[in-house]
């Protein structure tokens, strides 16, 4: 007994797939699955052109495939290196700032004290130090 809601569909099954594939998938993966379904492609065009030497056409789709992932790659490095460069910020800014109030910490005045000594001696000129420890404060 045939479901009657059931509407058969007009699009290509290899369509279908890739709607499928593409509405469970992150834009990296969609991106290599349109590479592989262009690759395909590109072989199927070489096999009606009577392109029958597996070799010709592996090394031509190969280089199309290539082609296709090499900026996805470049984009994937470039966005890894901008994720590496604001955590590396946010773990600096962690490790200089009290996490309750915001303010600077015991590490921060080290890493400046020492900076500032070392220019007070380079240049000859006096440096003070005033330090106080406030209990209770937060």
């Amino acid at each position: 007994m045939v479901d009657p809601g059931f509407r058969p569909s007009r699009r290509p099954r290899i369509q279908r797939g890739l709607e499928l594939h593409m509405s469970r998938t992150t834009t990296i993966t969609r991106t290599l699955i349109i590479t592989v379904f262009a690759a395909l492609a590109a072989a199927t065009v070489l096999y009606l052109l009577g392109k029958n030497d597996l070799v010709e056409t592996g090394v031509i789709v190969a280089a199309i495939v290539s082609l296709l992932i090499s900026p996805i790659s470049a984009y994937r490095v470039l966005n890894l290196i901008q994720q590496l460069d604001e955590t590396g910020r946010a773990l600096e800014d962690i490790s200089t700032h009290d996490y309750l109030t915001g303010i600077y910490n015991r590490r921060f005045m080290v890493e400046q004290a020492s900076t500032i000594l070392a220019l007070g001696l380079r240049y000859r000129f006096p440096v003070s130090l005033i330090m106080m420890d406030l209990d209770r404060f937060k």
